[in-house]
């Protein structure tokens, strides 16, 4: 069973991923399944650290060019509309 999730994360990228991941992990015990990366693999704790990494590198990026994460200029730039 595939979850997908879209939601408009304001600043707290991190958190939110790790609010997501311990949802995700009650949603898997609950219904006898499991939280799976992109390849659907099993994502590990060793895992769900290298995603938040790449998030946290990701939002430098984007501060050293003014666009600060969960900002207007990014709603913009990454709005599917």
């Amino acid at each position: 069973m595939s979850v997908p999730l879209r939601t408009q994360v304001k600043q707290h990228g991190i958190e939110a991923l790790e609010l997501m991941l311990q949802i995700a992990s009650s949603l898997a015990t609950a219904l006898r399944g499991r939280v799976v990366d992109d390849n659907r693999t099993a994502l590990s704790e060793a895992g769900a650290a290298r995603i938040k990494e790449q998030l946290r590198s990701i939002h430098a990026a984007m501060a050293q060019h003014n666009v600060p994460a969960g900002g207007a200029r990014a709603l913009r730039l990454f709005s599917l509309q």
